[in-house]
């Protein structure tokens, strides 16, 4: 009868690997140059990670944040809070989207009343079946209401989207040329707009340059074109580039990085897209930065300080933003 011998164990491929002297002076050569630019990147003070910068004040707080009120602007409607999957997908849970109504234009009677409605509205109890159906009529009324304004005026009827982003690196989320072209439009007319949106406090224009242009439906379910323009400010600055914000985010040699983008929308549900115009247009952007030059100081007012940001030292928590 044949002895029977065992096989033989495979050898450890990590021992087989710390036998071989290349693979251990590979290894120290990774080590030494991870320690070597993490070393570097202290003494060059680089940072690959920004630390956030956070508000002054929450841009929706009732008493210190952005007024509903903005000069003759009204707000009539406002979406305080989100479902979760639009939450994740926005990426900040720091954000105001209201709609506001010019009063100069429409009257203050007709803004009163579409906040009655919609007050109205949200006090109702959709468990009951009763009121579900109050509800329902309510909003039915508040969007005749509104939709009338618009037909007569429509660069009167402005949507105002703010959100506020920071301790990010690169990302700059939702521009309207990628958000509305998957939406099923098509950006028409887009160029850079300059406005001046009111003063700063040391009196000198505030200059916004911004992104414009008529979005038009390209469904076929009839929406009616939309005209949208949007600009940020980020680390202390306006800019209406989203590549100069990804530029200053990447920059190494900044600690700290923040960026909010602001944008506007009208749209004309009383004209086919086909009879649109440059009258149009201007109008809308007219009235673009009328709103702004009552809303910007309030935004300046809620954003860091990035003055004092820079010079290590947080900042007061009503003290005006002077930075442009």
């Amino acid at each position: 009868m044949s002895e029977v011998t065992n096989p033989t164990p495979p050898a450890s491929p990590w021992k087989a690997a710390f036998a071989s002297r290349g693979f251990l002076v590979a290894v120290g050569v990774l080590a030494v140059a991870a320690v070597g630019l993490n070393t570097a990147a202290r003494a060059l003070e680089m940072y690959f990670k920004k630390l956030p910068v956070p508000l002054r004040h929450k841009l929706d707080d009732e008493r210190a944040g952005i007024p509903k009120e903005l000069g003759a602007w009204v707000t009539v409607q406002q979406t305080s809070s989100l479902n979760e999957d639009v939450q994740h997908t926005l990426g900040t849970n720091e954000f105001v989207f209201r709609t506001y109504v010019d009063s100069s234009i429409a009257g203050r009677e007709a803004v009163d009343r579409l906040v009655a409605l919609a007050r109205e509205a949200e006090a109702m109890d959709e468990s009951n079946e009763a009121e579900a159906r109050a509800k329902k009529l309510k909003q039915q009324e508040w969007t005749t209401a509104l939709r009338r304004i618009q037909i007569a005026n429509p660069e009167a009827v402005m949507s105002l989207n703010i959100t506020f982003y920071t301790g990010m690196v690169d990302t700059v989320a939702h521009v309207p040329d990628r958000c509305m072209v998957a939406d099923g439009y098509e950006p028409k007319d887009a160029t850079a707009r300059t406005v001046v949106a009111g003063k700063y406090p040391d009196d000198t224009p505030r200059e916004i340059q911004m992104q414009y242009a008529t979005f038009e439906d390209q469904t076929g379910h009839g929406r009616v074109a939309r005209n949208v323009a949007y600009f940020f400010h980020c680390n202390g600055a306006y800019t209406p580039s989203s590549t100069d914000v990804r530029g200053k985010l990447q920059n190494l040699f900044e600690k700290h990085g923040y960026y909010a983008k602001v944008e506007m929308m009208t749209d004309d549900p009383g004209k086919p897209k086909t009879q649109s115009s440059k009258d149009d247009a201007n109008k809308s952007i007219d009235k673009m930065a009328d709103l702004l030059a009552a809303a910007l100081p309030e935004l300046e007012r809620c954003l860091p300080d990035w003055n004092a940001v820079k010079g290590g030292k947080p900042a007061p928590a009503e003290s005006p933003v002077a930075s442009k």
